[in-house]
């Protein structure tokens, strides 16, 4: 029966309600549901309260959001023709008038989703975020349209793992949208001169602008093009690395500085102090200013600025952190000796990092009563905008006695309309209020990234298709994110955590792996691998992504330069080091998830180009202090998965890796992977003594079925002794005929642990369960698939039995939308290829399905035809792969 709309929206409804109640819940939080009425006509279903539940009888109230809910009972599509610029992303068409109200009207965070009624599955799309949504609706708006089709990331769908990122980012609408409000009026602009002073010494004039600033290292590559006296005429601006300038009074000045026996010096004047000159060379060195070029008339070389850095090891708290030495990072904490303004803020920050809200929150509000905004606004705008920040943390993550305490002294912190009051006090610092408040360090950086990564795309395109080009556009991808990333660590503003954050650090990082995976020898690539960037993959993505990046890209090694060991043996040194200060950082909340970084450090290694023996030094130190690790859950088992797979590891490091795994408590497929690995390399009586011992059991032939590791030695059981595999399959094929087992014969006839026998095979045949009847509006998606039937299908490949006589009779038990499927399946070579999907040679992909598919000559012929009609990337790998 066909189900009406005010059916599905209920169902719809239901389904969201109910899944948002449980994911809120096992946050400790609670769900205030309340249907809106009012709203309707807006668009709005929902708005959702959300209550801190961790003292049941007084829930606190933590945000509202509000929710436009779709439901459909038809099948989910994705985009997926490759060119699109949405590809992989599912269409979906709203009113233009309420995406309109959603983007720029409403000041709460809304949340749009999307119901899957039938397999139960619900989208979500981030509309208040999108960058692209202004544009698109101004078009569909010139063009007389009230509808706008939205498209929705595939993997935005609800549930356990993707809840926090789908937290952060209704964290973030609310602030964004009260951004685009209040967004500050075009008439109060910055106003520089008050940088400019007649000076007959330049340094003089250089330190008095920067001393403006005091409290802000780094600052906007706008700001910095304005300041004199680096400013010149309208000649003075930023090209990636370089600055640009026709002032020729500082162009010379810095020409001038040299470094002599480690001080630095000018020959224009002698007298210059070394430790005021390194103030100016420090302010390019954290500005990632490597160049100054000369933007005159005449000609003149640039001037490497790069080579006068200091590159002296830093001991601050940050850095310390930075480098996971929560010994001396907390050591330099609890020292008090001479807190300037600057050092109180860089506990904060480190604070921050570490997930210690609390001390992070009375540290910026110390700053933040001190501040002066008169004098100096710096101070007061930073640690306003980071008590902001740390509010929204303390509210969703923090459950300690002291919470009601700090919020009540910072919840009613906002950004004040202090533009003319700074534009009146303090006018060369307007641009960069603005900046901070705002969030146009993010809006600006993400800009260059975008157009960057579509740049890079396109080069990987006409790379794949015999064109060659330079890689420009990598050098303002990495000159945009360093800065940017020197900008908030430098200037302690927290940011870092958020998904934003990550999604542009995926982006550089994608950027990296397309320009290290070029083929055209006429192609720039990116051929070794920077400190930055293997910074970038331990720190700040998962562990996910990294295997997306080496599967998509086909990576199997990565070249990198020497200094990036050292750094990642310092890494794992430190944080082995620190072991009694990690105990209070194991919080999936904490910015630093020492989890993610230990399994990054170790799937990085596994790619590393240098000698197997080598990486398995690492290895060997986080195997030796495994006993310390296993108590913190800090035990890197995807990592170490990862690393077996790339590895060709000795036997007794296998052996140590194997061990941790059996102590896992759930031990997944990467425990059979290592397992199997490991008996391959073993003697027959070696691998019988590996299975007595995790049986617990004296001999072979008293192993249980039924244990929880029967399933991940199946293959170690090939293995054993001739004369104790005889035994081993009398003991299976008589509990077989005593009292069958659908799952221990399909294995046991597989890994020919027993004989092939026709009679078992039919009562394997007999217990197919029939599914024709099945409903599939009603149960997860994929689930009409009949399992047991391919298991019988993939037996009789290996077998070679007659599928026409043995399978073809039980298709009557198959759900009328696999018909086609499965009469292929059983008879390759007579199928009338009209009706073929070249997708289903991607399903069942045993080695006996390829074997099969491989011997047929007829299918390898349609599969060329359907791939020039319908090019399918995973068809074209696996028939060049597998099948020819």
């Amino acid at each position: 029966m066909k189900k009406d709309n005010r059916y599905i929206r209920k169902e719809a409804n239901g389904l969201l309600t109910s899944q948002l109640r449980r994911l809120f819940l096992n946050k400790n939080m609670r769900l205030g549901e309340n249907p809106s009425t009012a709203d309707e006509d807006m668009g709005i279903d929902y708005f959702f309260e959300v209550l801190d539940d961790t003292i049941s009888q007084e829930p606190k109230h933590l945000f509202l959001f509000y929710n436009q809910n779709k439901g459909t009972d038809k099948e989910i599509k994705k985009i997926k023709t490759k060119s699109h610029e949405h590809f992989g992303k599912i269409p979906f068409t709203i009113s233009l008038r309420h995406a309109e109200y959603f983007y720029n009207e409403l000041e709460e965070g809304l949340l749009f989703t999307l119901c899957d009624i039938n397999n139960k599955n619900i989208y979500w799309y981030d509309i208040q975020n999108d960058p692209m949504l202004p544009e698109r609706m101004l078009e569909q708006k010139a063009e007389g349209h009230s509808f706008i089709q939205i498209y929705i990331p595939a993997d935005n769908l609800l549930g356990e793992n993707t809840f926090e990122r789908l937290f952060k980012q209704i964290d973030y609408a609310k602030y964004n949208q009260i951004r685009k409000k209040r967004i500050v009026k075009k008439d109060i602009t910055a106003d520089y001169s008050k940088t400019k002073i007649t000076d007959s010494n330049i340094l003089n004039e250089i330190l008095h602008t920067l001393k403006l600033f005091e409290g802000i290292k780094v600052l906007p590559t706008n700001v910095i093009s304005q300041l004199y006296p680096f400013k010149g005429s309208d000649k003075t601006f930023f090209n990636d690395w370089g600055f640009y300038t026709d002032n020729e009074k500082f162009f010379d000045f810095m020409d001038s500085i040299v470094i002599n026996r480690n001080k630095l010096e000018s020959s224009e004047n002698l007298e210059y102090e070394s430790d005021k000159l390194r103030e100016v060379i420090n302010f390019f060195q954290y500005n990632k200013i490597s160049h100054i070029r000369w933007s005159g008339s005449n000609s003149k070389n640039q001037i490497c600025i790069h080579k006068l850095y200091d590159s002296s090891k830093c001991d601050c708290e940050r850095c310390n952190l930075e480098n996971l030495n929560f010994v001396r990072t907390k050591e330099l904490l609890r020292d008090h000796k001479s807190d300037s303004k600057q050092d109180l803020m860089r506990k904060g920050y480190t604070y921050y990092l570490m997930g210690d809200y609390i001390k992070s929150s009375k540290i910026f509000l110390e700053v933040y009563n001190d501040a002066n905004k008169t004098i100096n606004p710096i101070n007061y705008t930073i640690s306003k905008y980071n008590l902001i920040k740390l509010r929204g943390f303390i509210k969703s993550s923090y459950y300690g006695d002291d919470k009601h305490e700090i919020l009540e002294k910072i919840n009613d912190l906002e950004f004040d309309d202090d533009e003319r009051f700074i534009k009146k006090n303090a006018p060369h610092f307007v641009d960069i209020y603005k900046n901070i408040k705002e969030i146009q360090f993010y809006d600006d950086v993400e800009n260059k990234i975008n157009n960057c990564f579509l740049e890079i795309q396109k080069i990987h395109y006409r790379d794949s298709n015999g064109g060659g080009q330079s890689i420009d556009s990598y050098y303002k991808l990495k000159s945009s994110f360093l800065r940017f990333n020197s900008y908030i660590e430098h200037n302690f503003i927290i940011f870092n955590s958020y998904q934003e954050y990550i999604d542009i650090s995926k982006k550089v990082l994608e950027s990296l792996f397309i320009l290290y995976s070029l083929k055209n020898p006429n192609s720039e690539k990116y051929e070794i691998f920077e400190w930055y960037a293997i910074k970038v993959l331990i720190f700040n993505v998962n562990e996910e992504f990294i295997k997306y990046l080496f599967n998509r890209y086909a990576i199997s090694n990565l070249k990198v330069y020497e200094n990036v060991l050292f750094k990642i043996n310092e890494l794992l040194e430190n944080l082995l080091f620190s072991y009694d200060e990690l105990a209070d950082q194991i919080d999936i909340f904490k910015p630093l998830r020492l989890e993610k970084i230990i399994n990054n450090l170790v799937m990085i290694l596994s790619i590393i180009d240098i000698e197997n023996k080598e990486k398995e030094k690492f290895i060997l130190k986080i195997l030796i202090a495994s006993k310390k690790l296993l108590k913190l859950n800090l035990i890197p088992y995807d990592g170490l998965y990862f690393f077996v797979e790339k590895v060709d590891v000795n036997k007794k490091t296998l052996k140590k890796i194997l061990d941790l795994f059996i102590l896992k408590e759930y031990k997944g497929i990467g425990f059979t992977y290592i397992l199997d690995k490991y008996v391959k390399i073993c003697s027959a009586d070696e691998v019988e003594q590996l299975i007595k011992d995790i049986f617990n059991i004296s001999e072979i032939t008293q192993l249980a079925m039924g244990h929880e590791y029967f399933d991940d030695l199946v293959y170690s059981l090939t293995l054993i002794n001739h004369d104790t595999k005889l035994a081993l399959k009398k003991i299976l094929t008589e509990k077989l005929h005593e009292n069958f087992d659908v799952f221990l014969f399909e294995t046991a006839v597989l890994y020919e642990l027993i004989d092939f026998d026709m009679e078992m095979f039919d009562t394997f045949l007999s217990l197919i369960p029939d599914m024709s009847n099945f409903d599939e509006s009603k149960v997860y998606f994929r689930s009409y698939e009949n399992i047991h039937l391919l298991k019988a299908i993939n037996i009789a490949f290996k077998f070679k039995v007659d599928l026409i006589q043995k399978i073809r009779p039980q298709l009557h038990k198959i759900f009328k939308g696999e018909k086609a499927y499965f009469i292929w399946l059983t008879d390759l070579d007579n199928f009338d290829y009209k009706e073929f999907n070249s997708y289903w040679i991607l399903r069942g992909r045993t080695k006996y399905f390829i074997e099969k598919f491989k011997n047929s000559k007829k299918l390898k012929e349609e599969i060329v035809k359907s791939l020039k009609n319908n090019y399918v990337e995973g068809v074209a790998k696996m028939y060049f792969k597998e099948l020819v």
